[in-house]
């Protein structure tokens, strides 16, 4: 179930500094290409299947 969102990114580098808070306690994190929360329509609260890892 998707509860969050971070839109627009920039690349962390070689040093991770920045945290990112959803609001509530996740488990797993998926990373996306640009655009594709907009283009498959992604929002808060929808299942998400992921196939063919």
């Amino acid at each position: 179930r998707v509860v969050g969102a971070a839109k627009d990114l920039p690349p962390e580098g070689k040093n991770y500094s920045k945290r990112y808070d959803s609001g509530e306690d996740v488990d797993r994190v998926l990373e996306l290409n640009a655009g594709t929360v907009e283009r498959d329509n992604i929002n808060i609260g929808d299942n998400v299947v992921v196939e063919n890892l």
